[in-house]
């Protein structure tokens, strides 16, 4: 291949090589003997000049290295191109471009070759700005990413709760330096956040303290760098940090202390204030019983009425303190209840089952002895009836149950196979013998139990009654063939009749009967064979044959 005319003497040899190493060719002229005519011809065909490789596919802030082959000299043009003479390029751009080079080689080949650098965006990475956490308080991570992006934090646990979410909680108490990489898929990019911790604060505060109205107290604390009181007033800090204050309050208060620390640490303490004024009176209650006594003030107290004392404080304020003493009467309480007959009603330790007056001593809230009596009224179970007293079917039949009385509500059970286990009248359709028991409820809330028995005959235990004849005449009697003492829809038989010569005419699963007819038309009068075949429970089968006549 490549060469232009093979049986010229003269001819032009073309051949364009697209691989990275030089190629040789052997041209071999010879006659039409297939013999060698001159000499034989060797021609390098050397690669063709090109860009060798390069990073087609990069992400935002990634370099794409662009290598162009062997050659003498080149020029480059694209984004971020500086040395265009250059073999090797190393490229970093914003957005996708088309990177070209002229690549000239020592032998003068000289190739135009280009190549597209795909620029996909790199996901943002924001840690967050750089946290303080005070010992002891509880803090979280907080990176600013794209919902749709993944998330990845190092170190993981047990430094914080979870690595692939936004926000973990930071669980070390160590300063840490924690890495955040997000990733759309393709690109990934990383930033880091500093976690510093800090001493917590522990503040100390004076005691709580009554003072006379008019005098000044000093307060106290420590534990923290500067502090700020609440509620403030002017010239109250006695220091440039505000740790100690001096106050004159004109009435109690509670003042509030935020404590802070130069590395942001900050905690809470109170400390109570209390006024006392001079004469000031403070009354109180009391209650006794009738016919007790207490001590108050030194003297034995039994009659209702108001005592009061004169006392002085430490703090050289005087308090005139009054009780107000009150007698209580003993107390009976009467109170009423009902129960349903069988049931019984505890009082104290006593279980009571009959109606009647019942009285127990007691205590009152007040401590003071008191009776309690109860009017106890036992309500009659309600008189019912149930309908039928026990009953018999055939399987595949229903039968009404029913129950009456002075009554509101029933429930019937088993429930299954009734058509409403929560009614005074429910249809029953059961597949075997079943004992059914009824819960009735009166308007008292009161019950009464019965039963009702309902047994229940399967098909291969009832006397199967099959005519030995029939007249399909159209006279409406005995028109069909059919089992008389089953529901014409009864589905677990199936009736099959034959000729006397055994061809069958008919068979059906049902017990809706045969009308005498075979293919739309009528049979003529004759003996038939039939067979009935029965399908009780538990998968047992019955087969029934015989003869019947057909009558016209």
């Amino acid at each position: 291949t490549g060469i232009e005319c093979l049986t010229c003497a003269e001819t032009h040899f073309t051949q364009v090589n697209e691989s990275f190493n030089a190629v040789t060719y052997m041209l071999i002229l010879k006659d039409n003997a297939d013999c060698l005519v001159s000499y034989e011809y060797e021609i390098t065909v050397l690669p063709k000049p090109r860009i060798w490789s390069a990073d087609e596919q990069i992400c935002q802030g990634d370099i794409s290295t662009l290598v162009a082959s062997d050659a003498l000299s080149y020029q480059w043009q694209g984004d971020g191109i500086t040395a265009p003479d250059q073999q090797i390029q190393m490229v970093s751009p914003m957005n996708t471009g088309l990177y070209i080079v002229t690549i000239t080689n020592d032998k003068g080949c000289q190739n135009i070759d280009s190549v597209i650098v795909n620029v996909l965006p790199a996901p943002v990475a924001d840690a967050g700005a750089d946290i303080s956490v005070c010992q002891g308080m509880t803090a979280h991570l907080n990176a600013n990413v794209a919902a749709n992006l993944d998330i990845s934090w190092t170190p993981g646990f047990p430094k914080i709760t979870d690595p692939n979410i936004a926000d973990p909680t930071i669980l070390t108490t160590t300063n840490t330096t924690f890495n955040l990489t997000v990733s759309n898929g393709t690109c990934t990019s990383t930033d880091e956040v500093n976690v510093l911790f800090f001493d917590g604060v522990n503040l100390t505060i004076s005691p709580d303290t009554s003072i006379c109205l008019g005098d000044t107290v000093t307060l106290h604390v420590s534990g923290a760098d500067t502090y700020i009181w609440t509620p403030n007033t002017l010239g109250m800090c006695q220091d440039a940090a505000c740790s100690t204050v001096q106050i004159a309050p004109t009435e109690s208060l509670h003042l509030t202390v935020k404590g802070m620390t130069n590395d942001g640490c900050e905690d809470t303490i109170g400390v109570q204030v209390t006024i006392i004024e001079d004469t000031l009176r403070t009354t109180s209650n009391l209650d006794i019983c009738e016919g007790s006594s207490i001590v108050l003030f030194g003297q034995t107290v039994h009659a209702a009425g108001v005592y009061c004392d004169t006392i002085e404080h430490a703090t050289g304020c005087y308090e005139i303190k009054c009780v107000q003493v009150n007698v209580l009467d003993s107390i009976v309480v009467n109170d009423t209840a009902q129960i349903c007959a069988g049931e019984n009603y505890m009082l104290n330790d006593m279980s009571l089952t009959e109606s009647g007056v019942y009285c127990v001593d007691t205590m009152s809230q007040g401590g003071c002895d008191s009776t309690y009596c109860l009017l106890l009224e036992v309500l009659p179970s309600p008189s019912i009836s149930t309908q039928p007293n026990s009953g018999f079917i055939q399987i595949g039949d229903s039968i009404v149950l029913e129950v009456t009385g002075n009554i509101q509500s029933a429930h019937w059970s088993p429930s299954g196979n009734l058509s409403c286990s929560e009614c005074l009248t429910s249809i029953a359709s059961p597949t075997e013998t079943t004992l059914y028991h009824v819960d009735a409820i009166d308007n008292n809330g009161c019950h009464a139990i019965d039963s009702v028995l309902i047994s229940v005959e399967t098909l291969c235990n009832i006397e199967i009654e099959i005519p030995n004849a029939f007249t399909p005449n159209g006279d409406g009697q005995n028109d069909l063939f059919r089992i008389a003492n089953l529901n014409p829809d009864f589905g677990d038989i199936q009736i099959t009749l034959f000729s006397r010569w055994g061809e069958k005419v008919f068979t059906e699963k049902g017990n809706h009967g045969w009308d005498g007819k075979y293919k739309g038309k009528k049979l003529p009068a004759d003996v038939y064979v039939y067979l009935v075949v029965l399908d009780c429970v538990d998968g047992e089968r019955k087969a029934i044959k015989g003869d019947v006549i057909l009558l016209r």
